[in-house]
């Protein structure tokens, strides 16, 4: 499912995925900037500052998040709460930042948002820089918003005595690239984040040209 136009969708939003390497960000890349984008009802409006703290995804940063939204009639399961047309805002706790080349991807989890039922999710933004001056490609973007799960349950070899199961950590690596650092795999986290997706998945909105800034640096 494309997420060009997710404001209108009260449900976990999914990506289609294609099989390619997940690129963490090196300590000091960083992604930033601020856009706006006409949806449905109005007017998205996303800024944001993202810094890489390690080359496993830790990231830090905030993000600020605007939009028209439109909450279901019919869904007597909202968890959303209020129903019709809302304004959106969030504040997004950035925890997470996957840099490669121009393309970055980040998420954070969601608090002090106006409509009730988003706050403690992730919301994932993925952006494109474009480059700079008026000959450069438009900047890109698009967003998704997801529910937070926690393990509460893990598996072990009942025939071993000392086998940890699930709770093991492992570093993923590229075997015939002596320069890869690789990407720490938790299987105690398993909420979507920055590092669930290549970013070669993200099917991207282009922004139009005057409408913000995307600045990507590796």
């Amino acid at each position: 499912m494309q997420l060009n136009r997710p404001w209108r969708f009260l449900t976990v939003f999914l990506l289609t995925v294609t099989c390619v390497r997940l690129h963490a960000a090196s300590p000091g890349s960083s992604a930033s900037g601020g856009f706006s984008h006409p949806v449905d009802g109005g007017t998205l409006n996303v800024e944001f500052n993202a810094r890489a703290t390690d080359s496993s995804g830790g990231a830090t940063g905030l993000m600020m998040f605007r939009a028209p939204l439109n909450l279901s009639e019919d869904d007597e399961d909202n968890p959303f709460g209020q129903k019709g047309s809302a304004d959106l805002s969030m504040k997004v706790d950035i925890d997470c930042l996957v840099v490669s080349g121009n393309r970055a991807s980040m998420s954070g989890i969601i608090h002090d948002a106006s409509v009730t039922g988003y706050t403690g999710r992730r919301l994932i933004l993925a952006v494109e820089d474009g480059g700079e001056g008026a000959k450069a490609d438009p900047d890109k973007f698009t967003w998704g918003v997801y529910n937070v799960r926690q393990v509460q349950w893990f598996p072990t070899d009942s025939e071993v005595e000392f086998d940890d199961g699930w709770k093991r950590q492992w570093t993923a690596t590229d075997a015939e690239r002596d320069d890869d650092r690789g990407v720490v795999i938790n299987q105690t986290k398993v909420d979507t984040d920055c590092v669930s997706f290549g970013l070669a998945a993200y099917d991207l909105t282009s922004l139009s040209q005057g409408s913000g800034n995307i600045q990507v640096k590796p």
